[in-house]
């Protein structure tokens, strides 16, 4: 919900309200048994609960043990679950933007409130890895759909793409946050257990094969590599070692 007022309405009914500020998706669980997947909104007109109601595309499916351990994982784990401090702290910025001379699309929270909901990110999925390396960026080829698939993921601009945008598009995305969850800071971690790590991280139904998500550990390490301010690598003999800097 887009409206900060549904929490007051929710805390008096008995219902917990969250946000994951990255979520756009409208799922409705009925007694674990039965998903509701589709672009309806929770409304009288979403649901044609009375009258008429909007033109809405949608399906219903049967969960798995599975499906039903990654949603609750990701409720539990990715959501933070708004209390009434947070939410007058959250309503006062509100009201403040609205009076604001500031571009709508330029605002956002204060340090403090970011800070709160903010969430480990213990979870990926595919389409949020990297699929190329920083040189492969830099060098941009529009007809290949793994480095289009990264400059959109970064939120790259070709009017500014440098050293500097590919570092903080990186340092922006959840896959970087990930890393930070995984990793820790001042911790030095081995290629393979990285490895294991992201596999045991991936929601996808079809989970790639270790070999496959080794793939993609190399291309986190040229990352790694490009970013000596933020990690430090070390090559041994047989392996690779990665620390994230305080």
């Amino acid at each position: 919900a887009s409206d900060l007022e549904v929490f007051e309405w929710c805390e008096s009914q008995g219902y917990r309200f969250g946000v994951n500020r990255a979520l756009h998706a409208k799922l409705y669980s009925i007694d674990c048994e039965t998903i509701f997947l589709g672009s309806a909104n929770l409304t009288h007109r979403g649901l044609s609960i009375s009258g008429a109601g909007n033109i809405e595309i949608g399906t219903q499916i049967n969960p798995k043990v599975t499906d039903l351990q990654k949603l609750s994982a990701f409720i539990e784990d990715e959501v933070e679950w708004i209390d009434s401090s947070l939410f007058e702290e959250m309503a006062v910025e509100v009201e403040k933007a609205k009076l604001s001379k500031v571009n709508e699309e330029k605002q956002d929270w204060s340090d403090s409130v970011k800070n709160q909901l903010e969430k480990d990110i213990k979870y990926l999925w595919m389409h949020e890895l990297l699929f190329t390396s920083p040189s492969d960026i830099l060098n941009m080829n529009f007809d290949d759909e793994q480095s289009v698939h990264d400059f959109e993921l970064l939120k790259l601009d070709l009017t500014s793409l440098d050293s500097e945008a590919l570092k903080a598009g990186f340092i922006q995305s959840r896959l970087f946050a990930w890393v930070r969850c995984c990793v820790g800071y001042d911790n030095e971690v081995r290629f393979g257990w990285l490895t294991n790590q992201l596999h045991n991280a991936l929601l996808d139904d079809n989970t790639p094969y270790r070999r496959e998500v080794k793939e993609f550990i190399v291309i986190l390490f040229d990352w790694f590599k490009y970013m000596p301010e933020k990690f430090e690598v070390k090559k041994y003999n047989h392996s690779e070692t990665v620390t994230l800097k305080s």
